[in-house]
């Protein structure tokens, strides 16, 4: 379970962990009543046995009574979930395709299609880049992507990723950052380097940027933070990059490895922000943390591990990675001052968030993930709980 746990939020997937995305317009329903899909995964609870994906529908982010998974559709495995044009599209946790469904008023599935990257590869698709009805791109484990057409479920062009992107440095291996950022036809893209066990890190990463008009790869930025995999971006379209969670565990069992930190990309720029590079430790009074998230009017959060609270004298990675000593602190980008976020305890370190019909919720999972609370962030930084949800819900969209 916990393998394939850090698998999904270090490794190749591509669906943004800070979905940042407009909301989605069309499909069959008559659109009286909003429509949102949770994705959660269940893990196999033995070895050997494999994990499912669920996805559940509901017209309501409000305050209710625990959602169950019993009228959730059902996928093998990983199974990546998108929505555009007011339609969902699933990737099938076992073979290298996509498929496409309309969702009723009573939110009822309708399969439209499917399209198959089988020429490409024989994996299972880790991720979608849908930028509008027409325009997809999916992530091969080569680097490489392929465009598509969600409307016509018809393959486009192959676009290889930048020369300047390298599969090595040193010992450490090229891999793909869970979010991306797009800013009209511009997509970011953060990779990083580590070993095979996402437990060591090179101090540098790299952001490539994708002009999906063209179907190429133009500038790649060079970022001097370690492990970038968490994106998301302002009101004006600034961007921001920062690392993810297992790099926390690094940091704080060998002092050899790279400090955690965030950058900024000034919408416009091909460059980063050389005035804004901001280690964790120096926000949470010497703690690590990861997962900056912007909520907005110039307030953010980001999670902080409290090694204070976890009484272990020789702690292995996995007694930090799956520790529930982490917290939510929120940041104001104006004064750069940062506190110990309202309304939420110290839970694990995994936490997703999203902006989503005008506001923010953040998916938080207990220390073994079979459960997962859901608040919503509110602008003065302060969280209000709003329901849980059966296994760990990484994904929330909204359909339309």
């Amino acid at each position: 379970m916990r393998a394939f746990c850090v698998w999904l939020l270090l490794g190749g997937a591509l669906t943004g962990c800070a979905s940042d995305n407009d909301t989605p317009q069309g499909g069959s329903g008559s659109g009286v009543e909003p429509v949102f899909a949770i994705e959660s995964l269940v893990f196999g609870q033995s070895e050997g046995e494999s994990s499912t994906s669920y996805a559940l529908l509901t017209h309501s982010l409000d305050t209710q009574e625990a959602l169950t998974l019993d009228s959730a559709h059902e996928f093998a495995g990983y199974a990546p979930l998108d929505a555009v044009g007011g339609r969902l599209y699933a990737g099938s946790g076992e073979a290298p395709t996509v498929t496409g469904f309309d969702v009723s008023d009573d939110l009822a599935w309708d399969e439209l299609g499917t399209v198959s990257f089988g020429n490409f590869t024989s994996a299972a698709i880790e991720g979608d880049v849908l930028v509008d009805t027409k325009r997809a791109f999916v992530a091969l484990n080569d680097k490489n992507y392929v465009s598509w057409n969600p409307s016509t479920f018809s393959i486009g062009d192959t676009v290889p990723l930048s020369d300047s992107i390298p599969d090595k440095r040193g010992t450490f291996t090229v891999q793909r950052g869970y979010g991306h950022e797009t800013i009209g036809n511009l997509i970011y893209q953060p990779y990083y380097w580590s070993d095979d066990e996402f437990q060591s890190y090179s101090q540098e990463s790299q952001i490539a940027v994708l002009d999906a008009a063209k179907s190429k790869f133009g500038a790649v930025l060079d970022a001097p933070c370690p492990h970038l995999h968490i994106t998301t971006q302002d009101e004006d379209g600034n961007l921001y990059f920062s690392n993810g969670a297992a790099s926390i565990a690094s940091a704080v069992l060998d002092a050899d490895q790279p400090r955690n930190c965030m950058v900024r990309v000034k919408r416009g720029d091909n460059q980063i922000d050389s005035s804004f590079t901001v280690d964790f430790k120096d926000l949470a009074e010497g703690r690590e943390g990861s997962n900056f998230f912007y909520i907005g009017k110039g307030v953010g959060f980001f999670n902080v591990y409290h090694a204070e609270r976890d009484d272990k004298s020789d702690p292995a990675y996995a007694d930090v990675m799956y520790s529930a000593n982490y917290h939510l602190w929120t940041l104001d980008l104006k004064t750069m001052s940062a506190k110990i976020m309202d309304g939420i305890d110290f839970t694990g370190g995994q936490y997703v968030a999203f902006h989503l019909d005008g506001r923010v919720y953040v998916a938080v999972p207990n220390a073994n993930y079979s459960s997962t609370a859901v608040y919503e962030v509110l602008t003065s930084g302060s969280a209000e709980k709003r329901f849980d949800v059966q296994g760990w819900a990484f994904k929330m969209l909204q359909v339309r």
